[in-house]
């Protein structure tokens, strides 16, 4: 029993070992390092378009409500100045 026991740690390190010079001739440890990389970069860029978008959008209500309150502003002014029906500017 003792004898199966060494044979089979024995056998264990000689597989480990193996896949560490598989792993090492083809470059896979490496390629691996490499991917992982890529994977960080592209989160990075993913946060800073994310980013963008919501500055975006903020940017974007901003302009609506803006042009909200100056379609009021121009049809109160019409209706000050006595335009009625079709001759009032149309609102945006």
């Amino acid at each position: 029993m003792e004898n199966l026991l060494v044979a089979l740690l024995i056998v264990v390190a000689v597989i480990l070992v193996c896949r560490e010079i598989v792993c090492w001739y083809w470059k896979i440890n490496e390629i691996t390092r490499q991917l992982l990389d890529q994977q960080r970069s592209q989160r990075k860029l993913v946060e800073g378009i994310e980013a963008v978008n919501r500055n975006l959008a903020s940017i974007l209500d901003e302009l609506r409500r803006a042009a909200a309150a100056d379609a009021e502003e121009l049809l109160a002014s019409s209706s000050s100045l006595g335009l009625a029906g079709s001759d009032a500017p149309k609102a945006l």
